[in-house]
């Protein structure tokens, strides 16, 4: 279970604590506590206690980005459907010159065991600047917890897309992807995951190894790894939260070519903050975001609570690139800025102004920023 003690057992802090995660990972609650009553000189009830929090998401309204123009999205998310603990996820997303959509399940613990199983169905249209890129598939997911925060799992993806209507304005590479291809790729994973509370940590550790190859009409393999460290001050004890994170990658052809999908785009919300998406890595004729075969970054936030548990502000430095070959910790981009973070009933919400400190000629130095989610 997600309680790490029985009847009898001898009290310890960190069995608690772990418990406490457990918990929160659910992402059925708010806030978990633990009230301990004594019963006795040597003995004691622990009385858990929660706040459930809406494991339904909605949400419907507009977008606009230079690659896609006005685009309109809704999205559901139920999390513990039906009861069972499943999470099912539908997503629309329409506009002029793009189209997502998406639909997910997650079952967890089939046939009784810390097994998950996935399966995810997705449509796209995009219409670049200089392209169109139209693709769909279908891809199922199995994973493991082996161990106290270890997971392990394996994915296979089957995709259908085509690059059409490429201008003579085009990149090289776009003009090499031109024409419909079949894509089949596989990968696996391994996580180790002791962070506290995913919405708002505190403590603890995540770290990530994918490994994943495909073949077909494009070919691939890869490999990224992520690793963070969400630290608390334990030196003055004040509420500061000190947060790293480091992200290596590399991807290479078999023999064809690498999909345009598989490729690193360094800069934007999740990546390098205070650049457009993609800008921190090579662009093309076009200066327009190429993508790279390897993407260095790392990222540096101190946070602190300004309302507790609800809204918290930070400070930040990114550092990295995308990049094809050399030295990785040569020529690095460094951005720096301000942020908020609110804790809602739906998800957190971050809000951010980043400013890039060397950005490269005719890439914009600046940038504010809305991720739904939360960067550690």
């Amino acid at each position: 279970g997600n309680l790490d003690w029985h009847p009898e057992d001898v009290f310890k802090k960190d069995k608690l604590l772990r418990s406490q995660a457990r918990l929160y990972r659910l992402g059925y609650y708010n806030m978990i506590g633990f009230d301990p009553q004594v019963k006795s000189d040597d003995e004691m009830d622990l009385e858990t206690k929660v706040n459930e929090r809406f494991t339904g998401q909605m949400s419907i309204g507009a977008g606009y980005s230079q690659q896609t123009n006005l685009s309109f999205f809704a999205s559901i998310r139920k999390g513990n459907f039906l009861g069972t603990g499943d999470t099912l996820g539908l997503s629309l997303t329409v506009g002029s010159k793009y189209r997502n959509n998406s639909l997910n399940y997650l079952h967890r613990w089939a046939f009784y065991k810390p097994l998950d199983l996935g399966l995810n169905l997705y449509d796209s249209y995009v219409n670049y600047t200089t392209f169109i890129s139209t693709k769909k598939g279908f891809s199922p997911t199995l994973s493991y917890e082996f161990k106290e925060f270890w997971r392990t799992g394996v994915g296979l993806t089957l995709e259908k897309g085509e690059y059409k209507d490429i201008l003579d304005t085009a990149s090289t590479y776009i003009k090499k992807q031109a024409g419909k291809y079949d894509l089949y790729s596989t990968y696996w994973f391994i996580n180790r995951n002791s962070i506290d509370n995913p919405i708002l940590p505190t403590r603890g550790s995540d770290i990530t190894l994918t490994l994943s190859a495909g073949t077909g009409t494009r070919d691939f393999y890869k490999a990224v790894f992520s690793a963070s460290k969400i630290i608390p001050d334990k030196i003055f004890y004040t509420d500061f939260i000190f947060s790293v994170k480091g992200t290596f990658g590399f991807v290479e052809k078999i023999s064809k070519t690498i999909p345009l999908d598989q490729l690193f785009f360094v800069g934007g919300d999740f990546t390098i903050r205070g650049f457009d998406w993609g800008r921190a890595g090579p662009l093309d004729e076009n200066k327009d975001p190429a993508g790279a075969k390897r993407e260095i970054i790392l990222n540096y936030q101190l946070a602190h609570p300004i309302v507790e548990r609800f809204l918290w502000g930070y400070v930040f430095l990114d550092q990295g690139k995308g990049y094809d070959k050399g030295n990785p910790f040569s020529n690095m981009y460094y951005s720096t800025g301000v942020g908020l973070k609110i804790i809602t009933p739906f998800a957190p919400i971050e809000l951010y102004y980043g400013k890039v400190l060397n950005p490269p000629s005719g890439v914009s130095s600046s940038r504010f920023g809305f991720i739904l989610g939360t960067f550690f």
